[in-house]
């Protein structure tokens, strides 16, 4: 009986001393576990997804030292950009550089933030990240204009990205136009409106999710010099999407230096008053100082469309101001069709055509007419007209203190088109389908000697 009871208390002692080790074992892993978790989020932190998306480089200011970051902050908090010129990868803390963005604004759906970035180097690459509250994005990256007219600027140029119909999916030839840009690498590219066809929040989500073929394979992002369309219901869809410099979308921009002033128009404000006494007065000052004053607006004066009507008012007021100061380059869209025209003035004579006649002095060269994603027959044309045509394309613009090299591209097979790198930007990449007219697929434009120019 002794013996049994002395058993069953070693028996209990050996439960008390498991027990014991098992409330120990958990009072640590207890202790530990907080800083396991803490240390496994210092290891693999920096690799989590950060919630912003749809990301988007913009011309603001003069682009050789300043650029606008623009992206959707669809979760998360407190994001800031961590910037450099050296490539970190998504290190943020390497990054000598952060700014938290300067605006933010809800529109079409999004969480639109703005960083501003200033006192940029001149043709310099800079290397970002965004991080916030859930993660840090992908490494992307822009360079800078040059600030030299020594240096030539290569320029994509096109508008008219919205689809036939409604729908709210990717738009293969919007993606392809699009996937081109990222081939080509241009300095910039600059658009003249109609991004979507019904101006609905879930479209512009999908144009901004297509927006991003534009971005080559590694992480380089190219600027974009937005224009009000049509299709863009308000001044606000540009300025609160784009951070336009004003909010009645349109603004001068030099590029490159002394290169080109490069004006932004709105047709769809009034013409007569403020827009064109200020254009008059920026040309006044300027056009002496720049080689190449270059135009975009949405709406063309002479369209090349039997839908469209002729623009009146812009002819009355504006095509006078292109010759007096010698705009040599008008791009133009919203017809869906491709044309260029020979250097023209406006002109009440009896041979006059659409109230244009050729004059290869002093005339402007009109382009354009949109179609970068969608087209419509080319079904008028006027005696000053070089060529036209139907099909999706945007115009490549190499321009020089010299001459403005202007090539057509028809973006159908830009997954099958060779990427030209950034330092051969301006060598005709493989496969690049270029239209091809009874002139060649290169239209050169002299620049005319201009009294009291660079």
């Amino acid at each position: 009986m002794v013996a049994h009871r002395k058993q069953a208390s070693v028996e209990m002692d050996r439960r008390k001393v498991k027990r014991s080790a098992i409330i120990s074992q958990r009072w640590k892993i207890q202790r530990v576990f907080p800083l396991l978790c803490f240390l496994l989020l210092l290891l693999f932190g920096q690799s989590a997804p950060a919630k912003s998306c749809r990301y988007r480089v913009i011309v603001r200011d003069d682009p050789s030292n300043s650029m606008s970051i623009g992206w959707d902050q669809s979760s998360g908090s407190n994001p800031v950009l961590y910037y450099g010129p050296v490539d970190h990868g998504d290190d943020f803390r390497a990054y000598p550089m952060q700014k938290k963005p300067d605006w933010v604004v809800e529109h079409m759906g999004m969480n639109n933030h703005f960083v501003r970035l200033r006192s940029l180097m001149p043709n310099t690459a800079y290397y970002f990240v965004i991080h916030d509250s859930e993660g840090v994005s992908q490494r992307y990256w822009f360079k800078t204009l040059p600030n030299n007219s020594q240096q030539p600027l290569s320029i994509l140029s096109g508008g008219d990205s919205r689809r036939a119909e409604w729908d709210t999916s990717s738009y293969e030839p919007r993606v392809l136009s699009n996937i081109m840009v990222s081939k080509l690498r241009p300095h910039v590219v600059t658009f003249a409106g109609d991004f979507t066809n019904r101006n609905t929040s879930a479209q512009w989500r999908c144009w901004f999710d297509d927006w991003q073929y534009t971005t080559g394979p590694d992480g380089r992002m190219f600027p974009i010099l937005p224009a009000r369309g049509n299709h863009e219901t308000e001044n606000e869809d540009v300025m609160n999407l784009f951070d336009s410099p004003h909010p009645q979308i349109y603004f001068a921009t030099a590029l490159g230096g002394d290169l080109i002033r490069f004006y932004t128009l709105n047709t769809n404000i009034a013409i007569l008053g403020e827009q064109t006494d200020w254009f008059k007065q920026d040309l006044e000052a300027n056009h002496n100082q720049y080689y190449w004053e270059i135009a975009q607006y949405h709406h063309p004066i002479a369209p090349h469309q039997s839908s469209k009507t002729y623009k009146i008012l812009q002819y009355r007021y504006w095509a006078p101001l292109f010759t007096q100061y010698h705009v040599q380059l008008a791009i133009e869209c919203d017809s869906h069709v491709a044309k260029n025209s020979w250097p023209i003035i406006p002109s009440n004579r009896w041979y006059a055509d659409g109230g244009f006649v050729r004059n290869d002095v002093k005339g402007t060269v009109f382009t354009g007419e949109g179609s970068w994603a969608i087209t419509r027959m080319a079904d008028v044309e006027y005696r000053w007209t070089r060529e036209s045509g139907s099909f999706v394309q945007f115009k490549w613009l190499k321009v020089s203190k010299e001459q403005i090299e202007l090539r057509t591209v028809i973006t159908s097979n830009a997954r099958e088109v060779v990427a030209v790198s950034d330092d051969a930007r301006f060598v005709i990449p493989k496969d690049l389908n270029l239209w091809k007219t009874r002139f060649g697929d290169v239209y050169i434009i002299d620049r005319p000697n201009v009294p009291g120019a660079p």
